[in-house]
């Protein structure tokens, strides 16, 4: 898995990052603990809600400008038409 010196130095060098931003955080909110697992999780939610609006940015994008081309799974190009005939 870690075969690659370079993947095992990225690995290395954001888990050192990692454990000095959270020192730095647990340092920083020492007295208000409760206050920085409220903001951590805040930032958690909105982290997780804009993986969920990136994952459904297609049938968001089909809703809103069904006039747009679509690619579906199998390759092929949709075009909506409207109730005129025209697309």
């Amino acid at each position: 898995m870690f075969n690659d010196p370079d993947t095992l130095a990225s690995l290395l060098y954001l888990g050192l990052l990692g454990g000095a931003l959270s020192i730095w955080l647990f340092a920083s909110y020492r007295s208000r603990l409760s206050q920085a697992l409220q903001a951590m999780a805040i930032w958690a939610l909105i982290f997780v809600f804009a993986v969920i609006a990136y994952g459904y940015r297609d049938q968001v994008s089909a809703q809103l400008r069904p006039q747009a081309a679509v690619v579906t799974p199998t390759g092929e190009i949709e075009l909506r038409r409207a109730a005129d005939g025209h697309f």
